[in-house]
């Protein structure tokens, strides 16, 4: 892929050096020192666009999921999304498991799944807790029947 791109842009510095050895004065001598500086100020006014490796895509694509999995791991954000923010995470790290972020995600994760472990835990103990203060009303209403004449 990148000779491809070498190659495209390759293409307007050939036409320049080209229209250089044809421009109207044959006559002179084009020494080998000024050709590449010839070719280097049109490129420059060619205003060819800069060719984005795929090492800063790949770097863009990997802070993108990681922000975005901070965005939704936040409960007091508007964005709270906690299975959203595993999944970013997950393919952050499946995808690009020696990243920069990494480390930090892999926290995060851990994190975001022990507050869900814990949240299901908490909603475990208030229903055991519902279930036994209903038991102990029973038991209170039985002791006030035992002990009414």
């Amino acid at each position: 892929m990148r000779r491809r791109a070498s190659r495209s842009r390759l293409g307007p510095v050939l036409l320049v050096v080209g229209a250089v050895a044809c421009s109207s004065n044959p006559g002179a001598d084009t020494t080998p020192e000024l050709e590449p500086a010839m070719v280097a100020d049109t490129t420059v006014e060619a205003e060819t666009p800069p060719v984005v490796s795929v090492d800063s895509a790949e770097a863009h694509e990997q802070r993108a999921l990681y922000e975005s999995a901070l965005l939704r791991a936040d409960p007091q954000a508007d964005t709270y999304d906690p299975n959203q923010a595993r999944a970013d995470l997950a393919t952050l790290l499946g995808l690009y498991p020696d990243s920069e972020y990494a480390e930090s995600a892999r926290l995060l994760s851990h994190l975001l799944i022990e507050v869900r472990r814990l949240g299901l835990s908490t909603v475990r103990l208030a229903d055991r807790v519902q279930e036994l203060e209903e038991k102990l009303e029973g038991v209170r209403q039985i002791d006030l029947e035992g002990s009414s004449p």
